[in-house]
């Protein structure tokens, strides 16, 4: 009777496709651990951002600067983090002016920005 040696071609197509499907599942879990981290940096610029918004809604109307940095220890936690803030008469009523807050970082070589507006009122709304 004949002995089989080595593997049969069944056996090899099914070895190979449980490697490959491994490859892709391994590939699918290092991109979504990246996009993960991508996800927790904007969302933490957003929360900085915000924030930053409620501090110049407390602001005293007249003591509103036209523009600033973001001190905030949360932007050391996103790369190369920064923030700045404008304040502008809005269509040219001096009774409100528009907020603006931006919070920049560096992702993989490129600038990423996140932007919050708001309009403030001299007694609120």
């Amino acid at each position: 009777m004949f002995k089989q040696r080595g593997f049969s071609l069944i056996e090899t197509a099914v070895a190979v496709g449980v490697i490959v499907s491994a490859i892709i599942v391994f590939g699918m879990f290092i991109s979504s651990i990246r996009l993960v981290g991508v996800a927790q940096r904007r969302a933490m610029a957003s929360h900085i951002a915000t924030d930053q918004l409620e501090i110049l809604r407390k602001t005293p109307f007249d003591n509103l600067a036209e523009s600033g940095t973001i001190v905030n220890s949360d932007l050391s936690n996103i790369p190369q983090g920064a923030g700045t803030y404008t304040t502008a008469s809005f269509g040219g009523n001096a009774e409100i002016k528009e907020a603006n807050v931006y919070v920049e970082w560096v992702e993989r070589g490129a600038t990423r920005q996140v932007r919050r507006t708001t309009l403030l009122v001299r007694n609120g709304l």
